[in-house]
């Protein structure tokens, strides 16, 4: 089997996992866990996602996180 020399890792954590919690999740948690993901070495981290809350409530707060 022959591998690649190199792979590229994005962390989906904060995106998938979150939008299927059912309590809200702060905001200063949330940017907590990114710092966290960042101070770690994670260089692809996919922290939120912006759609409508109607359809995902813990996204709501996307475009304030990404300031």
């Amino acid at each position: 089997m022959k591998l690649p020399k190199r792979v590229i890792l994005t962390e989906v954590g904060m995106r998938d996992g979150f939008q299927f919690e059912q309590k809200p999740i702060p905001l200063a948690l949330k940017l907590e866990v990114l710092r966290g993901l960042v101070e770690a070495g994670v260089r692809r981290i996919q922290a939120t996602s912006f759609v409508h809350p109607q359809w995902v409530p813990q996204m709501a707060d996307a475009e304030e996180l990404c300031r």
